[in-house]
């Protein structure tokens, strides 16, 4: 077999399991935004958020984004964010928490696919959330986060 084939036959394989992950959790994240779970889900985890320094209101976004990525979970978070007036300080903490910390399960089932430890790569990414999270709220109570509260 060429160089070509076997790369191509590589690549393909590598696809195949990129789909065999991502299609059960797109189809469950539909699932679970058609029965309003993702709203049921937010209020256990509220005071977790409370303690990071959301709003109650931050949560479906913040599930959205850290559970399924920030281009499936961004259509949660846009029609939320069209719903609800969210502040500076929650767009601000939701923005790092996203960047180090999105699609927490996908990320992590990708790289266990090609032979990543994938309980290291997920404590790494959760370690990663709190602090952008705590230097994200330490930045708006140095500057005063009342006035910065409001879009």
């Amino acid at each position: 077999m060429s160089v070509v084939a076997q790369e191509a036959l590589g690549c393909a394989e590598t696809v195949g399991k990129i789909f065999l992950i991502l299609f059960p959790i797109v189809v469950f994240l539909d699932l679970l935004k058609t029965y309003g779970v993702l709203a049921r889900l937010r209020r256990p985890i509220e005071p977790v958020l409370r303690g990071l320094g959301f709003s109650p209101e931050a949560g479906e976004p913040f599930l959205a984004g850290v559970g399924f990525g920030m281009v499936y979970g961004a259509g949660v978070i846009l029609a939320r964010f069209r719903e609800h007036p969210y502040g500076r300080k929650d767009i601000a903490l939701l923005a790092g928490v996203l960047s180090a910390a999105h699609a927490l399960p996908e990320d992590t089932l990708i790289f266990v696919s090609i032979g990543a430890n994938g309980l290291l790569i997920l404590v790494i990414r959760v370690i990663l959330l709190v602090a952008m999270t705590l230097a994200v709220r330490g930045v708006f109570r140095l500057r005063g986060s009342a006035a910065l509260d409001h879009a």
